[in-house]
């Protein structure tokens, strides 16, 4: 019965130990850098060089550079109106009513921070 017992004890040990190199070489993986990630971004930086040259020489047609840009635009501002409302809903932003219909949105916390101070300068001039 001895030798049944202490199999089994080995047994768990042994699975015990390979748990915890299993979670050991996850955490390395986790923690490991992407590969060739500044090569990527050198390379999206000259891509964005390249462009900005090309249509510094006239080699894009205006109308898609301008048709581009607001293509842009109007995706950064759907992010911008996508983050405001899930910081509303998080709790991070809130919105005041002043007049009926409009909002205005508060950025920040509902909590008190530390006020700048105004200076102002006062210049004498002699003639």
């Amino acid at each position: 019965m001895e030798f049944l017992a202490n199999r089994k004890k080995e047994i768990l040990e042994r699975k015990e130990r390979q748990e915890k190199l299993l979670a050991e070489r996850r955490a390395q993986l986790a923690d490991r850098e992407v590969p060739f990630q500044r090569e990527q971004e050198t390379i999206q930086h000259l891509i964005r060089y390249l462009h900005k040259m090309k249509v510094q020489h006239g080699l894009v047609d205006p109308e898609d550079e301008v048709v581009a840009q607001q293509v842009n635009q109007s995706l950064q501002n759907q992010h911008a109106a996508e983050l405001i409302a899930k910081n509303i809903s998080d709790g991070k932003m809130e919105t005041a009513y002043e007049r009926k219909g409009e909002a205005l949105t508060i950025v920040g916390s509902k909590k008190g921070g530390k006020k700048k101070k105004v200076r102002t300068i006062t210049v004498e001039t002699t003639f």
